[in-house]
């Protein structure tokens, strides 16, 4: 089992702690965290991204409507130019 990364939000608390994985790295956070929180938390940047929870890909616009479960796979696709 990979080891997880605790995250900084205020709100985490390890004995209810939640695991969740990005890019297949796991993170724990307190229940009910949205998105936007552990994004945040984890200093991912967010400019020219696609983002997919539970292989669902989640329109910018409802980032901040997501609230993430125990378990939840959040896929972070950025977008490169070339030629």
């Amino acid at each position: 089992m990979k080891e997880a990364v605790t995250c900084d939000l205020p709100t985490c608390d390890s004995s209810s702690a939640m695991q969740v994985f990005i890019n297949d790295k796991a993170f724990e956070c307190a229940p009910g965290t949205m998105l936007p929180e552990v994004l945040e938390a984890n200093a991912i940047p967010t400019d020219n991204v696609a983002i997919a929870v539970d292989f669902n890909v989640i329109p910018r616009a409802d980032w901040g409507k997501t609230v993430l479960q125990d378990g939840s796979k959040i896929i972070i696709i950025k977008a490169v130019q070339g030629g």
